[in-house]
């Protein structure tokens, strides 16, 4: 198994790679499947016919989330001791 941060892959690179891993492998399962969303198999098992399973989809990454704006310096000065 291969962990995968989804988040951070660019759809190009996983296209390519999912690719390659179809070409060299006779089982890729990836993304899309229910039991291979963190992570993707591969195996070589030899399979009736040459028949090969490739169901990996690759998908666009979200987009990042923002972060939160600095705090502003005059937040510093505020005292919150004093009783209303």
């Amino acid at each position: 198994m291969t962990a995968v941060n989804w988040g951070t892959c660019i759809k190009r690179s996983s296209t390519i790679t999912r690719e390659t891993a179809c070409h060299r492998f006779t089982t890729v399962l990836g993304p899309g499947d229910p039991n291979h969303e963190s992570h993707i198999h591969l195996d070589i098992i030899k399979r009736r016919g040459g028949y090969r399973m490739c169901q990996w989809e690759v998908r666009v990454p979200p987009p990042p989330i923002p972060l939160p704006r600095p705090r502003p310096a005059e937040a510093d000065l505020v005292n919150h001791s004093k009783k209303l």
